[in-house]
């Protein structure tokens, strides 16, 4: 077997390798306010098309979007008010559940 003339057989190079990602640090609380701004002025923009467009095809399709939009929303608050309902039901019984107070007639 011949020796190597100078020539690199691997190992540890200056610039190899995956380059660090560039992390970009959003505040939450900030974003969610863009968020919520942005969708503020979408639903005003949909509204004023439905209110004030001359083409039918435009005010239809637009009171189909925020009549979606609520109707999902109100799904989610039935969801969430379900979740919570349940785990306040959990929470009163079994394993985990906090004593009864002292005195009380569960003793």
């Amino acid at each position: 077997m011949t020796k190597s003339r100078g020539i690199g057989r691997g190992g540890k190079r200056a610039g190899a390798g995956r380059k660090p990602a560039t992390v970009t640090i959003v505040d939450v609380q900030e974003f969610r306010g863009t968020v919520a701004d942005l969708k503020t002025t979408a639903l005003e923009t949909l509204a004023h098309i439905m209110k004030h467009s001359k083409r039918d095809i435009c005010r239809v399709s637009a009171a189909k979007i925020i009549l979606a939009r609520a109707e999902q929303e109100a799904k989610d608050i039935g969801k969430k008010g379900a979740a919570l309902a349940k785990a306040q039901e959990r929470a009163s019984e079994g394993k985990f559940a906090p004593p009864p107070p002292p005195g009380s007639k569960l003793n």
